[in-house]
């Protein structure tokens, strides 16, 4: 019996056993490069957010301090002895040394402070900031 045209082709196994692989092994690349980038994704997201939430506690520290700031400069501008010193100024060094460090609630808080005339000099010449200060900052005061 003769079977020629009707003769099946047959591959090696190997060659069975490499497409199997190959099905196999292609969608699990697939998934796995998905996986990688979904992952990445999620981490680019989480450091943004730790970002947005970082950003967001120190605007908030910054306020909380120059709010603090504020009230100590105006607990300051509200002693007597302060307003005493710009008319004569004996004392000044001992009461920026000691009596202006006692008001701030942490220690270190306040590290300088010098005080200004109306004009902007500076009341003593051994000032610790600057010895002029600018026109607008006497018009609007600001920390530094």
């Amino acid at each position: 019996m003769i079977l020629g045209p009707f003769k099946k082709p047959y591959l090696p196994i190997a060659w069975y056993l490499f497409l199997f692989m190959t099905a196999a092994l292609v969608p699990v690349g697939i998934v796995a490069h998905l996986s990688i980038k979904q992952a990445d994704a999620i981490q680019q997201q989480a450091e943004a957010q730790v970002m947005q939430h970082a950003r967001a506690d120190l605007l908030r520290e910054m306020g909380r301090m120059g709010e603090e700031l504020t009230g100590i400069a105006g607990r300051l501008a509200g002693w007597d002895e302060t307003r005493a010193l710009l008319s004569d100024a004996p004392y000044y060094n001992y009461w920026k040394d000691t009596r202006v460090r006692e008001i701030a609630d942490y220690p270190g808080l306040v590290d300088a402070v010098d005080l200004y005339t109306a004009a902007g000099k500076a009341l003593t010449p051994d000032v610790k900031l600057s010895p002029v200060v600018f026109p607008g900052a006497v018009e609007k005061p600001a920390l530094i």
